[in-house]
């Protein structure tokens, strides 16, 4: 990935990689490691975009041609994730899923996601106590099952 260099002072670095490539979704939650198939012929285009923000790893992605991803989004932090635009035939655990329907991915559970041409999203990773923290600095009470098991939350 290269980094996208600051233009104002306090503005977050962000690290791009344009999607070339079925492997380089790899990483479309950073540091993922997924095994990624490619459902479309042709080139797969996209960008990747990533940053890190008070122990908190932020990824944009969208891109375009039908694609699986598959395999845990975080070896030990909670990931949660907003589709911004889910074309149909986005899925998540065979599931469909729409725009602005929010997962939540623990630790290490399997994600089995299907992104339809034209999808996009955002995610963010963080430890289960930094999660509680900024609940508690939002006055909002978590709910447990919420965040201990891996779901589709809706919008």
């Amino acid at each position: 990935m290269s980094e996208v260099s600051r233009s104002k002072p306090g503005e977050l670095p962000w690290a791009t990689v344009d999607i070339e490539r079925v492997e380089d979704l790899q990483d479309a939650v950073y540091g993922a490691g997924l095994e990624s198939t490619q459902y479309t012929r042709g080139a797969l285009t996209g960008t990747l975009a990533v940053t890190e923000y008070r122990d908190t790893v932020f990824t944009v992605a969208n891109f375009g041609g039908r694609v699986g991803l598959r395999g845990p989004l975080s070896q030990d932090r909670i990931t949660l994730a907003i589709g911004l635009c889910m074309p149909e035939g986005s899925r998540q655990w065979m599931r469909e899923v729409r725009t602005r329907d929010i997962g939540a991915f623990m630790p290490n559970d399997d994600h089995d996601g299907l992104h339809a041409s034209g999808a996009a999203y955002v995610t963010m990773a963080l430890s289960r106590a930094t999660l509680e923290e900024i609940a508690e600095d939002m006055d909002v009470v978590l709910d447990d099952d919420a965040v201990d098991t891996s779901g589709i939350r809706g919008r």
